[in-house]
């Protein structure tokens, strides 16, 4: 509904999160209790963001493009292949087990416990129990595709995701995408379902809230 995003950033509570855009990964997670809550995740003009959704709860990430996916431009010289997956693995695949700041206080496997702790309500939101879900919103590869007539419709067509190809160099094969992939499977299983959501990362730099530009902002009720 409109403004509801901005509405969870503006007017947040315990029960209308907004995912911080602070340095690092940043995450927030919610129980399913008696009273209606919601999570919202803005900003998504070129970072991703990982959902992941159980019959107990829901979990919300943002990882930022850069520097996580893809080197700032100004670094002369740039950082190597093996230099950007090393920074990819320490602040996306690292914060997906465990918490790594008071901005991102529980991983998932934190979170996916099969025999929880009792001292630990949080430890099995998300456990195989609850049927956990995966979502990832992610960009589409925006060098190669702003020419292309459906780009910026809500539902682009055969378009390529940015980074799904191999990283290269002496890299094994897989990509990043591959990357978050493997780490949800660690983490919940071989069969959670899991669902790669793509979208047009906008092209001027605008951040916006508001939830009349879809698919910038994400809002899960």
């Amino acid at each position: 509904m409109a403004g509801e995003v901005a509405t969870a950033y503006d007017n947040a509570d315990i029960y209308n999160i907004g995912v911080p855009l602070k340095a690092g990964t940043t995450s927030r997670h919610m129980p399913f209790e008696s009273v209606a809550g919601s999570i919202a995740i803005s900003g998504l003009y070129g970072c991703s963001s990982l959902i992941v959704v159980s019959k107990r709860g829901a979990w919300v990430n943002h990882m930022w493009e850069i520097p996580s996916f893809s080197a700032d431009s100004s670094i002369i010289p740039p950082p190597t292949k093996e230099m950007q997956l090393a920074t990819f693995n320490q602040t996306v695949i690292a914060p997906f087990h465990h918490g790594s700041s008071e901005d991102d206080v529980f991983g998932l496997e934190d979170m996916a416990c099969k025999d929880p702790k009792p001292e630990e309500p949080m430890s099995n939101l998300l456990s195989p129990d609850a049927d956990p879900h995966v979502f990832l919103f992610t960009p589409y590869a925006r060098e190669t595709v702003p020419w292309i007539p459906n780009y910026n419709n809500e539902f682009p067509i055969g378009l390529p995701l940015a980074y799904d190809d191999p990283i290269g160099a002496d890299i094994p094969i897989l990509s990043f995408l591959g990357r978050i992939l493997i780490s949800m499977t660690l983490i919940f299983g071989p069969d959670v379902p899991y669902e790669v959501v793509p979208y047009a990362p906008r092209m001027d730099g605008d951040n916006r809230k508001d939830s009349t530009s879809p698919p910038a902002t994400s809002f899960f009720q």
